[in-house]
């Protein structure tokens, strides 16, 4: 009964709190922003915010490149839940 009838009804939800939590966490800067100070160890959104000079100016192409390979795991995560359980997010559009 589990199995056949509450694991289908729930089975979006699920998904849909699974992406949240992981790019809420892979996006989250502050708290490791302030926490970790060792660069060896930081993660890559303050990776990413240290790509910018002093007076604020950003190395274009560098940023670029490292935000599209940083969005990568969360883009290949969605279209992995997105295929794998036969359901869409398209914000309460019916079909």
């Amino acid at each position: 009964m589990l199995r056949h009838i509450v694991v289908p009804l729930v089975r979006p939800g699920l998904a849909t709190v699974a992406v949240w939590a992981v790019a809420s966490v892979w996006g989250g800067f502050l708290m490791q922003y302030i926490l970790l100070r060792d660069p060896d160890k930081s993660p890559s959104a303050v990776v990413l915010f240290t790509l910018y000079t002093e007076g604020g100016q950003p190395d274009l192409p560098l940023i670029s490149t490292f935000s599209l390979l940083y969005s990568l795991p969360v883009v290949l995560m969605y279209l992995f839940v997105s295929s794998r359980y036969g359901f869409r997010f398209h914000g309460g559009i019916k079909q």
